[in-house]
Order: C-alpha cells, then sequence, then structure tokens
C-alpha cells in the first residue's frame, strides 16, 4: 500500500510541477560572456525571491543537477541542459526561471555553499555566480572532453573529469590574486593514475580529499595538493615544468574491475561513498578506512543517479531500467564483502517504476527528489517510511578460546 501510494504521490506532483513546455518570457538575469572578474564575493545559498520572473512549467531537456537552496518551505534550484536555472517551492509546485545560461550545458553543478554555478559542454567549462553577485571565469586552457564536474574546497575549485583519463582541479578564483608565473601554473592542477575516461568526480565537503572513477571500475579516493602544510609548493620538476604534475595523493579502492562507475556521491557528512556500476550494482564504502560495506544488485542496466541522506543510512538510486530504489545501509560489521560475491546488506524500502528517471536526490526533510530526461521532477515521501528493526548477529561467548604459540 505504501508504495502504491508513493507512486501515485511522485506522478501527481510531476505533474504539477513540471511539463514539456516552458511558458513564458524568459527572463536573462545574466549573461556576461566577456567578463572574467566577479563584483563581490560569492554569496551562501539564501531563499531566493521569485518576484518578477518569469513562470514555468519545467525544463526544455534532461535536468543536469539540483540543489537545496532554503528551508521551511523547501525551495530547490535546478539547472537543465537548456541553459536554464529555475527555482521550485515545493509546497505551491510553482517554478520561475531565476536565470538563462548564455549556451546549453551538457554537465552542470551548484556550489555546496556558494551561490556558483559550472556549467560545462565539450571542451569548454565555465564557472558564473547565480545571485547576489555578477561575472563569470571560463577555463581556456583544458585540452580534453569534460565528463564529469564538481565543485571542491568551500566552492573555491572545481573537479573536472576528463576523457584524458586525468582528473583536473580548476581553483577559478587564483587568477585574481595570482602575480607571479608560479602562482599562475597553481590555477590548474592534474591528478594522474586512470588509465581510461573519468565517468564521475566527488568531493568530500568535509575534508579537502575528493573521489574519482573510470569506465574501468577503478575508484581512488584523492587528497588535494593543497592539503599539505606548503600547499603543494613543493611538487615540481627538478628539471622545469608545470607544478603539479605527475605526484599525487591518492588511495586505490580494493574493488575488482567491472562494467564501469556510472553514477558517485558522498554524505553531507562525509562518513560514506554510494556508487552504481554500468551492470546495476550499488556499492556502500566507508570513507574511514575506504572499505567496502554494502553492496545488491539493485537495477537491470546502468545506474544513472545515485544519492545518501546526510548521515549515510539511507541511498536512493535510479536506472536505465526506469527503477527508483530507496533502501536502508546496514553495514556487514565485518567488512567482509567481495564484489563478486554480491551479498544483500541493503533493507529496500521502496522500489517502483518511473518512466525516463534520470538521477535523484535527498531532501533536508527526508523525503527525495527524482528528476526526468524530459525535465520534470517530483518528490518521493520516504522519510514516514520507517527503518526497519535489524537483529543483530548472534555473539558466541561461551565457546572455549584455545591459544597456541603461533598465535602470536
Amino acid at each position: 500500500m505504501t508504495k502504491l501510494r508513493t507512486i501515485t504521490l511522485v506522478v501527481a506532483l510531476c505533474h504539477s510541477l513540471a511539463g514539456c513546455q516552458i511558458v513564458g518570457q524568459v527572463v536573462d538575469l545574466f549573461h556576461t560572456s566577456e567578463s572574467q572578474t566577479v563584483s563581490g564575493e560569492a554569496p551562501l545559498w539564501s531563499r531566493l525571491s521569485t518576484q518578477g520572473l518569469a513562470g514555468t512549467e519545467g525544463h526544455l531537456g534532461e535536468v543536469l543537477t539540483i540543489k537545496q537552496v532554503a528551508r521551511d518551505p523547501i525551495q530547490v534550484l535546478s539547472v537543465g541542459t537548456d541553459g536554464n536555472l529555475i527555482t521550485w517551492d515545493l509546497e505551491s509546485g510553482a517554478g520561475s526561471i531565476l536565470k538563462t545560461l548564455d549556451s546549453p550545458c551538457q554537465l552542470a553543478a551548484l556550489g555546496e555553499n556558494r551561490s556558483l554555478v559550472a556549467c560545462a559542454s565539450g571542451f569548454s567549462v565555465r564557472v558564473a555566480c547565480v545571485t547576489g553577485c555578477t561575472g563569470q571565469w571560463e577555463l581556456t586552457k583544458l585540452k580534453t572532453r569534460t565528463t564529469s564536474i564538481a565543485f571542491h574546497e568551500d566552492d573555491s575549485a572545481l573537479l573536472i573529469g576528463g576523457a584524458d583519463g586525468r582528473v583536473y582541479r580548476w581553483r577559478f578564483r587564483l587568477p585574481e590574486t595570482a602575480e607571479t608565473l608560479r602562482e599562475q601554473e597553481k590555477i590548474l592542477e592534474r591528478y594522474i593514475a586512470h588509465q581510461t575516461i573519468v565517468t564521475q568526480v566527488a568531493p568530500l565537503h568535509t575534508a579537502r580529499a575528493f573521489f574519482s572513477a573510470d569506465w574501468d571500475g577503478v575508484l581512488y579516493g584523492w587528497l588535494a595538493y593543497t592539503a599539505d602544510d606548503q600547499q603543494g609548493s613543493f611538487d615540481k620538476n627538478l628539471f622545469g615544468g608545470r607544478f603539479f604534475g605527475d605526484i599525487g595523493t591518492y588511495l586505490r579502492a580494493n574493488r575488482a574491475t567491472d562494467r564501469g562507475i556510472t553514477a558517485l556521491t558522498v554524505s553531507r557528512d562525509g562518513t560514506r561513498l554510494g556508487l552504481g556500476t554500468e551492470d546495476g550494482a550499488i556499492e556502500i564504502w566507508e570513507v574511514r578506512g575506504f572499505l567496502l560495506s554494502a553492496r545488491a544488485p539493485l537495477h537491470s542496466g546502468r545506474v544513472t543517479g545515485i544519492a545518501l541522506n546526510n548521515d549515510g543510512t539511507r541511498v536512493a538510486s535510479v536506472g536505465r531500467d526506469g527503477k527508483i530504489n530507496v533502501s536502508q545501509v546496514v553495514p556487514d560489521p565485518l567488512f567482509g564483502i567481495k564484489v563478486d560475491t554480491l551479498p544483500t546488506h541493503l533493507t529496500q524500502l521502496m522500489s517502483e517504476e518511473m518512466r525516463g528517471a534520470s538521477k535523484i536526490y535527498f531532501l533536508s526533510s527526508g523525503n527525495a527528489i527524482v528528476t526526468t530526461l524530459s525535465g520534470k521532477l517530483g518528490e518521493i515521501p520516504v522519510a514516514a517510511i520507517p527503518a526497519p528493526v535489524e537483529t543483530p548477529p548472534a555473539v558466541l561467548t561461551n565457546k572455549k578460546q584455545e591459544v597456541r604459540d603461533s598465535d602470536y
């Protein structure tokens, strides 16, 4: 009964929030293609005013990313392939076009804390203020196609996954203060370890670490060059050349290669990492120790979106099969999971189908937002679903322990 009511609410809200057409006049609040400077510091996210903005029924194309920008009532901001930034009031279902970027996007990211948007298309990568400031930054040095982007380190840098197998960290604010050639060389950092296309990058918002994954199923955890006391100033070639070239501090996850990692996320508190694979599996990794603690095959085919709630106790995913899954994370206390054994350590709370579902995100309320390829979005009321009561494994206390010299 819960499942049927859940999907009914999703479909109803999807129809009320978004359609296939954008109505009203598009308001271009931001068109500074020649600007390379910023007037004032990018402000923190706050409730976005919709007075005087054109109303809308949705995006003209896929929703690329969503960010919750206000609570009580909840307000979210979405970016689509059409270059529109739409602010949504979930209580009323009203949407308004806050800004139209000067070109469409293939990839998009919104700042974790600050009012910033990043847009990538082919070899072009740009960062712009959303509200409260003006200006934009544009990366012109990148010589590879961008495959994934995410903001990092209090939104002062942008992580970029490349089709060349490299991860780049663009410190887009640095050009304003870089006075020497040495400082200018630090603007674009390179992290080299992958042997194939980098499919996903994800920041650890509680530290200067980040994660990257590729098409061979390889997962790396990285420390940014700015994480050491010298902020990477000693990483240079003795015979000349660029800073931040071939040396990086990274750890490879102990997982077998498979058909590729297609979705990647980190919980808000930085304790857990979730990933989805090309063959439909979901994995949960503990950030401390970089250990696999839960895995289950939940989709038939590629996982297109994955999300963890704030403390990493729930995972939501969508796949190319149109399925929406929400599960409770039940980690293996012994971390004895192997990728090829596929044990079920996720307790399923909800499983439904929604045609064209593409991405999924958790809200502060505990509910989830699903987006579609056609520009729709809807809220899934999963916060009210109680967590299952798990029976702890039995512990044998009366078994006599044999101690041998060889044990020491």
